[in-house]
């Protein structure tokens, strides 16, 4: 037989295997005592699964070690053991795909390996994509998440895994394969048909602290109930090829986590000539994205990229937006990129000031309750400032306080020239005096020399 063992009875349950444990199983194998009681135990579980006991061969540890040697062999070992990856767990789980197809980036569109398994529907398929990440590792998630593997099983797809297994039958519906892929990666799998891109010159995926660009996301409430996300990108100051708004082109690209339509959006160049690109997408309260970053350069012929995970917040009822650390902000103007309701806020994505200037915060308080003998709310509003410059973070003066406030948007500038250098973060914390209900929403920027 086959072995894929573990290097002790004690770390079998970390091994391959933990992809077919169950919560109950695990626990049973961490009561025991000894290592020949856990080796008995492991032999125990293997039996369980045997499809016909009276044969001398368990068909289904065969063909699962079988997949998991060769999943060692075929996949990256980036970050662990190659077996770990995720195209080696839904190779082990699924095997081998009926045809894989790879899909080129361009700026709104990120790398991919897609792989085909046939259902009994002969028409179509289940595709699942492996989004190429920065370490050169193919995950299920393209936000490309840093974490471990864990434990996946349940009793429904352990028992049609050994049919799976042990008789060849293609036995997943399209909602049960996403399902199982969502507990699997954190971020579903959804059928999908695309032709392949067209190809880009070069890519270069930038870790953390290495791009040359930044972002920022900050959610407004919308009328509609739904969540205004203003999205910005800062390019460098100076490009490498002539003028940024000729040669600079910014996107976001958001994968809906659980399996709804792919959005697109190239950001407006800026009408300024600055250097930072916004644009804007309304999206669902409580919904969470895999959202990729991307600016190309003509002048480097590249196009670099950074992933995030997005969590649309909840603003309903007494709440404020994101706070933005912004370049100015006052009535609405010309510029319909920036605008936000009745206001305009021109982002800092940086979020970095200088000794000297104003600091600049914006945000907009939602859902307070009118007095009802001025028809008017009142807030108070106070801004707790939290300095690291010290070893030890500590609270940077008094808090700045607004009482009674009576509009929805709340702009502050603060002069901050003798504050010290470092990063900072705001608390800001809302109490609707009509009613006595609270919220709070946060912020950071950082303080730097002229």
């Amino acid at each position: 037989m086959t072995s894929f063992a573990s290097a002790t009875p004690r770390s079998w349950p970390d091994g391959p295997v933990r992809y077919l444990l169950t919560d109950d199983e695990r626990k049973e194998f961490g009561r025991l005592k000894s290592d020949e009681a856990r080796s008995a135990y492991a032999e125990s579980f293997w039996r369980r699964l045997d499809p016909d006991p009276a044969t001398p061969i368990n068909e289904f540890r065969e063909t699962y070690e079988a997949r998991c040697a060769q999943a060692a062999a075929r996949f990256e070992p980036i970050g662990g053991p190659a077996w770990a990856s995720d195209r080696a767990r839904v190779f082990i789980l699924l095997g081998e795909p009926q045809s894989v197809r790879r899909e080129t980036a361009g700026l709104l569109a990120v790398e991919k390996e897609v792989w085909l398994y046939p259902t009994g529907d002969s028409a179509s398929g289940i595709e699942i994509p492996f989004f190429r990440c920065p370490n050169g590792a193919y995950r299920l998630d393209p936000t490309c998440p840093g974490v471990a593997p864990s434990s996946v099983s349940n009793e429904w797809f352990r028992a049609n895994a050994v049919r799976w297994l042990t008789f060849g039958t293609p036995l997943y519906l399209r909602s049960q394969v996403n399902r199982y892929l969502a507990s699997l990666a954190g971020s579903g799998a959804e059928p999908i048909s695309r032709p392949a891109r067209t190809p880009t010159p070069v890519r270069a995926d930038e870790p953390e602290g290495s791009s040359p660009f930044v972002d920022a996301t900050y959610f407004f409430r919308a009328q509609d109930g739904s969540v205004l996300t203003l999205f910005a990108i800062e390019v460098p100051e100076r490009p490498a090829s002539g003028d940024a708004t000729g040669t600079i082109r910014a996107a976001v690209t958001l994968e809906e986590r659980l399996g709804a339509a792919t959005r697109a959006l190239l950001l407006d160049p800026p009408a300024d000539g600055g250097r930072v690109y916004v644009g804007r997408s309304y999206l669902p309260s409580r919904s969470s994205h895999a959202a990729r970053f991307a600016v190309q350069d003509a002048g480097r012929e590249e196009i670099r990229v950074r992933n995030r995970r997005l969590d649309v917040p909840d603003l309903s009822g007494f709440s404020a937006s994101s706070v933005v650390p912004a370049e100015r902000f006052g009535p609405a103007g010309d510029d319909p990129r920036v605008v936000v309701g009745s206001e305009e806020v021109v982002p800092r994505p940086d979020a970095v000031f200088r000794n000297g200037e104003l600091l600049r915060l914006y945000l907009q308080v939602y859902g307070a309750t009118a007095d009802p003998r001025t028809s008017m709310p009142r807030v108070d509003v106070a801004f707790h400032f939290t300095c690291d410059a010290k070893p030890r973070p500590r609270a940077i003066r008094q808090p700045f306080k607004v009482t009674g406030a009576a509009g929805a948007s709340m702009g502050l500038a603060l002069p901050i020239g003798d504050w010290p250098e470092g990063s900072y973060r705001v608390d800001v914390d809302l109490h609707d005096r009509v009613t006595g209900a609270r919220a709070t929403t946060a912020g950071a920027f950082r303080i730097a020399a002229r």
